[in-house]
């Protein structure tokens, strides 16, 4: 049985509605040449992007890259060499920028002998990068360094020797090594540190209590004010991790994603959890996708959420995918397949855009191959010379057809499609076909195959002119008004 959603535009005034961001941009190699990875992303005061990377020369001997764009990412520049070294194996860099636009850099080196691994750190100060020195002198072995700046341009430096380590630089000096949990005979790892408007930390990483195995691990979260770390939260339920799951909202609350074992699922399967920070502790958990690898979330300035991460393919590969959410809806969006994978997903949010770094790897190269970028606008109002605009669906629900009524010209839609509540895009599968039909106040006839849908909640994408809008769509085949 055929049924038809009419499309029809009445030019009224209505209040504006967040808008579906539009569709990820083609990639842009950011490194070539393969044996690349561990990449990552910051924004600096003047809206420039820096990207820094590790480089495999040989199987010992690597080197730490920089390159920065000021076009949001359209074109980069050729990489720096911030690590200087002339030999030995460093990896897994990290960046943070200070409200002065100066860049700090740490990275592990010495990484082919991890009794002798150590945390380095150099900075560029706006005209020439400074010596690389060591932060953990006397702590041989020590690895997974993370870095980060304050609102009052202190920086911290994060490492794992045992348990968790870290330093603070205030000004041009680094403070003696601080150990939060130097009593505890438990296993702490640090995975993420975000900071607040405040300049307090919020961080995230691995617990297990003292004689528990390493598959009882959970992902945790911490908040440290002035050095006090609070007792942590346990956000997952069986062994889960995530090397960027943290985000603020406008609030001040965090919003969580992570990976974690399903009590059914193979030691190689693993779900992608979302959760978020409430007055009353942490929400209810929703499993996003199953079968999932490296998710990475933002935050927008209008508290609508991006999820980006690595899902298994049905014919084999791997797809990189997105998942948003504005309100209660998610939607799922594959931008990209592969056949062997990505790795060091990133998302950063710069207003008015939500940029991704991943590392798209090539075979045999586990986790190397070239970094690439891609953007997103963030959603937006949209406002015309009349004023604010909306769009509505009516009636909803409704048993046959529905009117999508807005402010925009005849030839405005682009395309149409509907999706359930798991973000699953059913067009084709209900085979939803968009037909202009020409009359004196126009509209688009949307068909689709009413015996390959169920009565239930649906959710409409539209894309007017490049960007997309969300509506719920309640579809009852027995409703009438």
């Amino acid at each position: 049985m055929k049924q038809c959603i009419l499309i029809s535009f009445l030019f009224i005034w209505l209040v504006a509605i967040p808008a579906r961001p539009q569709q990820w941009s083609e990639p842009v190699l950011i490194t070539s040449n393969s044996g690349n990875g561990y990449p990552d992303l910051a924004v600096d005061q003047a809206g420039t992007l820096w990207c820094v990377w590790a480089h495999r020369i040989n199987d010992f001997y690597w080197k730490i890259y920089i390159a920065h764009s000021s076009d949001h990412g359209e074109t980069w520049t050729g990489y720096t060499d911030v690590s200087r070294n002339s030999e030995h194996w460093v990896s897994n860099p990290h960046i943070a920028i200070d409200t002065n636009n100066h860049i700090h850099v740490t990275y592990d080196h010495f990484v082919e002998d991890y009794t002798k691994t150590a945390i380095h750190y150099t900075m560029f100060n706006g005209v020439e990068w400074s010596q690389p020195v060591s932060l953990s002198d006397g702590m041989p072995g020590s690895d997974y360094n993370l870095v980060v700046t304050d609102q009052t341009n202190k920086v911290y430096c994060f490492w794992d020797y045992g348990t968790i380590r870290y330093r603070e630089k205030t000004g041009n000096q680094w403070g003696p090594v601080i150990t939060p949990y130097a009593l505890s005979p438990d296993f702490y790892y640090l995975s993420q540190v975000i900071v607040d408007k405040n300049s307090d930390l919020h961080c995230a990483g691995l617990h297990r209590y003292s004689g528990q195995v390493t598959g009882r691990s959970r992902y945790v979260y911490w908040k440290v004010v002035s050095n006090h770390w609070d007792d942590f939260v346990e956000l997952s339920d069986t062994t889960g991790i995530a090397r960027k799951g943290l985000a603020l909202r406008t609030d001040g609350k965090i919003a969580f994603t992570w990976m974690q074992r399903g009590t059914s699922m193979t030691v190689s399967q693993w779900a992608t959890v979302y959760a978020e920070q409430t007055t009353m502790g942490i929400s209810n958990k929703t499993i996003i996708s199953t079968d999932s690898r490296d998710p990475t979330l933002t935050i927008d300035k209008n508290d609508n959420l991006y999820i980006v991460l690595n899902e298994g393919s049905p014919e084999g590969g791997n797809v990189l995918v997105s998942h948003f959410k504005t309100e209660n809806d998610w939607v799922k969006e594959v931008i990209e397949t592969n056949f062997h994978g990505y790795y060091g997903n990133q998302l950063l949010c710069h207003d008015p855009f939500v940029y991704l770094i991943a590392t798209k790897m090539t075979e045999n190269q586990y986790p190397l191959g070239d970094v690439q970028f891609r953007k997103i606008k963030t959603i937006q109002g949209i406002e015309n010379i009349f004023g604010k605009t909306d769009i509505e669906v009516f009636p909803n629900p409704s048993g046959h057809l529905f009117y999508l009524i807005g402010h925009f010209s005849m030839d405005a839609v682009t395309s149409i499609r509907l999706y359930n509540n798991l973000g699953v895009d059913l067009s084709a599968q209900i085979d939803l076909t968009i037909t202009y039909s020409p009359s004196e106040s126009g509209y688009y006839i949307i068909s689709y195959d009413g015996s390959k849908i169920r009565d239930g909640v649906y959710i409409l994408a539209i894309n007017i002119k490049g960007t997309r809008y969300i509506r719920r769509l309640c579809i009852l085949s027995n409703y009438s008004l």
